[in-house]
């Protein structure tokens, strides 16, 4: 009785942001316009996704046309999704020190060869921790009323991601 579905987006720091949002965006409008043969309800797709997906299913419940970050494609239905399950995904990037902890900078160091804020700058264009793009791709930015359902999964001993992430979005919903 359900339909799972893995969406794939385009990666920074090739692609900066918002593409990966428009992508998954473009993915909800894929099925809402072939729902009849793909044998899905349109008025009941959820997203589920850990981490940088936790982040970007997030983002499919909280933000709406108005938002302006509705992708540019053939499609003219809804992109936005009935209920949400996000596995340790970042929330609030404005956070001082948040989620740029020393695990996460060892991390980008091994993985990308960078320093975090170099990767920061390569994913975001942000110039630093108060560039004004850090408020525009913070999920916190986009919260209001008409939200779906949220499921969060957090650590309170996590490394990368702070539980603080999780308490923020929770007042906030």
């Amino acid at each position: 009785g359900f339909v799972g579905v893995s969406v794939g987006y385009r990666f920074a720091p090739q692609f900066k942001w918002p593409a990966q949002i428009q992508d998954v965006k473009t993915a909800v409008q894929y099925l809402r316009a072939h729902a009849g043969e793909l044998n899905i309800d349109p008025t009941r797709i959820g997203a589920m996704g850990e981490s940088a997906g936790g982040y970007l299913a997030l983002m499919l419940g909280v933000t709406s046309p108005d938002d302006g970050l509705e992708p540019q494609n053939e499609y003219t239905n809804p992109s936005n999704v009935q209920a949400v399950v996000s596995f340790v995904s970042a929330t609030d990037f404005t956070l001082p020190g948040l989620p740029l902890t020393p695990a996460l900078e060892a991390e980008m160091q091994q993985y990308y060869k960078k320093s975090l804020k170099e990767v920061r700058t390569d994913f975001t264009g942000a110039s630093g921790p108060d560039d004004p793009i850090l408020k525009k791709i913070s999920v916190l930015s986009y919260v209001d009323k008409t939200d779906p359902p949220v499921l969060m999964f957090y650590g309170d001993i996590d490394p990368i991601v702070s539980i603080e992430h999780a308490y923020r979005l929770e007042l906030a919903l």
